[in-house]
């Protein structure tokens, strides 16, 4: 594929790019609209993170390309009884079954009231990344 330029960054996320040494950077589809993201770990529990919208027509040629690592999954959203927004992926394809569920802080120390239907808690694990885990299937 030609090289060609995705997103128009500006002067706010380009500073925090050039700050980052690594970043993973990913392709997302969410209600048919495609996202470039890019990702970088802050420490066990947070990471920085930039996405912008690109061109459908663009995001699926490079969805279409294949042959990365990826995963497959259903996002649902939940709202806690402590008013945070919970984010709940079923996997599918080879990691079917899978579930996990997680919920953005604006601040790393912040209070969460966990609901009783979660399990073990695997943040900062890094096996249990996206990443990681297209990296295991071998996508």
């Amino acid at each position: 594929m030609d090289s060609m330029e995705l997103v128009e960054p500006n002067k706010e996320e380009i500073e925090i790019w050039r700050t980052i040494q690594q970043w993973t950077v990913r392709i997302r589809v969410r209600d048919g609209v495609f996202f470039l993201t890019c990702k970088s770990k802050m420490s066990h529990a947070s990471a920085h993170e930039l996405e912008w919208i690109i061109d459908a027509k663009t995001g699926a040629s490079l969805v279409r390309v294949g042959g990365f690592p990826h995963v497959e999954k259903t996002r649902y959203v939940w709202p806690g009884p402590d008013g945070k927004v919970w984010e709940v992926d079923e996997f599918e394809g080879p990691l079917a079954g899978l579930i996990l569920a997680e919920v953005e802080l604006q601040q790393t120390h912040e209070k969460v009231e966990i609901p009783g239907w979660v399990g073990q808690e695997i943040t900062g694990l890094p096996s249990w990344s996206n990443k990681s885990l297209a990296d295991t299937i071998g996508s």
